[in-house]
């Protein structure tokens, strides 16, 4: 439960905070621990991709709003834009951060990792529990990507090529442990161009029938596969993220209910009140408190 693990201080921010770790880095590799940044203990989000390897410690971080434990040997891959946060506790590992255009690079280079495994944009396990052997093959390809990030003048095809090596490993991995089968390539586009429309439009657009003749298929297909590939609807994947966004609000910012409501396209404040309560159970005012 999503309950007093915030600072004291997080009413007071104004807008969602935004870590900026890489600037103009390509990638970075660095070491996860309890002050590991002052931001991460209130909900932020990245512009970036994280890897976070786990080596010690006992607690949990949150993805948009969801707990996650740490175990050891547990790899985590965050999303850019994914609200993240981790509490204070005793912890130890390694995060490497990874910049947008190398991402880019990768599925570019290998289009079928895109959207499968890790990398699902709607997926619920954004984790791999990595072996012996996997453990291994892992802190191989970190111990040379430091010496590469260490030469002083780092090549970024070699730490490109890397890195690649480690995704395709615990992504393939990741395939393998969840038993899912290799999506159809004309689902996964569907997926994941419903994904951009619903970033792009959840604050004016609730209704499933604005963005499935955005992509210019039928509802039943596009639930179909939407069912299919997350066990949720077109309706339900809206609704995470309004439902997403509107604790975002609440938790990092000092602005009224009204004024939430209006933020994210309701036009009655009671019904985004009503909507609100069905998904947690609780109201918008005591959601806040309850975090605070």
């Amino acid at each position: 439960m999503f309950t007093n693990i915030c600072d004291t201080n997080m009413a007071k921010l104004h807008s969602l905070p935004i870590q900026i770790l890489l600037a103009k880095d390509f990638l970075r590799i660095e070491r996860l621990r309890t002050d590991y940044h002052y931001l991460s203990t209130v909900p932020h989000r990245h512009d970036h991709y994280e890897l976070l390897w786990i080596t010690s410690g006992k607690g949990f971080h949150y993805i948009n709003f969801k707990p996650y434990p740490f175990i050891q040997n547990r790899v985590y891959l965050l999303q850019e834009g994914q609200m993240h946060l981790i509490p204070e506790f005793e912890r130890d590992g390694w995060i490497i951060l990874i910049s947008e255009h190398l991402i880019h690079q990768f599925f570019a280079m290998h289009p079928t990792e895109e959207g499968s495994g890790l990398f699902d944009p709607f997926g619920t396990d954004p984790f791999l529990d990595l072996d012996d052997h996997t453990s291994l093959f892992f802190n191989n390809c970190l111990s040379l990507l430091q010496a590469e990030l260490a030469s002083g003048y780092p090549s970024k095809n070699v730490l490109f090529h890397l890195l690649s090596i480690m995704l395709l490993k615990i992504n393939g991995q990741h395939l393998k442990a969840y038993g899912k089968e290799p999506l159809i390539q004309r689902d996964k586009e569907v997926l994941l161009k419903l994904r951009r429309l619903i970033n792009q439009h959840y604050r004016k657009e609730h209704n499933t029938d604005f963005y499935v003749q955005k992509l210019g298929i039928n509802v039943k297909t596009v639930n179909h596969i939407c069912q299919k590939l997350v066990q949720r609807s077109v309706h339900d994947l809206i609704q995470d993220k309004l439902l997403t966004e509107a604790k975002m609000l609440l938790l990092t910012s000092g602005i009224n209910m009204k004024e939430i409501a209006f933020k994210l396209g309701f036009s009655d404040p009671a019904y985004f009140g009503r909507f609100f309560k069905k998904l947690t159970k609780l109201t918008p005012a005591n959601y806040r408190s309850d975090n605070s």
